[in-house]
């Protein structure tokens, strides 16, 4: 399906322009004049992207912005503004109402289909990576299923984004405002408590298991995904193969079958079975046994 861009602009010239050319890299525009229409058809549609006049009428583009920040179903779509304010000031002014980029004119349209497209990317990384993995957790971004340890992980959908958010990004401390502006996308209703208690959740429903904790809190920073290191190993250094091989014959031992194992873990297929072979499951009798068993684990966890 193609991205749909809303473009609020009452300049008919510009809006034949801007129309074209995204139409010729296969986005879909759609078009109003006015802000009170943006923000209508914004909670509609919920388009891929906006690009937003500052000058409109009935609403600035200043309010329209803020407004669509503030309304959950609409505060994650990614906004630029295009506009012939280009002081200091007004820049300023932009990004701090919530605008994700800010474009003068007159402009190129080569140089703002690129800034969409970057945009686009930024605001949607795990669709292009799918599997996200560190340590013994694996995210599963397409099913949207977590395990750690071999062990299914059951995440609410804001701790899903929040853990989806330190994967991509392990080691690295996260500070309680880039959390709210990465997960929440700047809802003016949270606040710092909120992360702190979503941040509680996520650690206790991934320490599972006597796993060991793998959420670090860094006194008056924030929170990273780390997890405690044995003397002589650096942080943040990669699992090695065999450490994945042995996360794969968890997997494969929790219902995963080898091939899937190792599409998640980014593994060959023969290492997995190799693994599974030397842990005495190679029959295709044992295999089974372990996916039935895996199933039933899973199904108990989830009635508990």
């Amino acid at each position: 399906m193609k991205p749909h861009i809303l473009f609020v602009e009452n300049d008919t010239n510009l809006v034949e322009l801007v129309t074209y050319n995204l139409n010729s890299e296969g986005f879909e525009v759609l078009h109003v004049a006015d802000g009170e229409d943006a923000i209508m058809l914004a909670e509609v549609k919920e388009p891929s992207l906006i690009i937003l006049d500052w000058m409109i009428a009935n609403l600035s583009g200043i309010e329209v912005c803020r407004r669509l920040r503030s309304m959950p179903q609409t505060a994650g779509i990614p906004i630029i503004m295009l506009t012939a304010r280009a002081a200091e000031a007004d820049r300023i002014h932009g990004l701090e109402a919530g605008v994700d980029d800010y474009m003068t004119k007159p402009f190129s349209p080569r140089e703002l289909v690129a800034r969409i497209n970057v945009l686009l990317r930024r605001m949607r990384p795990a669709i292009s990576d799918g599997i996200l993995t560190y340590e013994d957790l694996v995210m599963d971004t397409a099913s949207r299923r977590v395990m750690r340890g071999g062990h299914q992980v059951a995440l609410r959908p804001i701790e899903f984004r929040l853990l989806r958010h330190f994967l991509q990004s392990p080691v690295k401390v996260f500070s309680r405002e880039e959390l709210l502006d990465a997960v929440w996308k700047r809802n003016i209703s949270i606040g710092d408590r909120t992360v702190d208690v979503h941040v509680g959740r996520l650690r206790r429903a991934i320490n599972c298991y006597n796993s060991p904790n793998i959420i670090r809190t860094v006194r008056s920073d924030g929170y990273a995904l780390e997890v405690a290191r044995a003397k002589g190993k650096l942080p943040g250094q990669r699992p090695s193969d065999g450490d994945k091989a042995k996360a794969a014959l968890k997997l494969v031992e929790a219902g995963l079958s080898p091939t899937e194992a190792a599409r998640q873990l980014g593994l060959g297929r023969s290492t997995v079975y190799r693994e599974v072979a030397h842990a005495g499951l190679s029959r295709r009798g044992d295999l089974n046994l372990a996916s039935a068993a895996g199933r039933t684990k899973r199904s108990s966890a989830l009635s508990e």
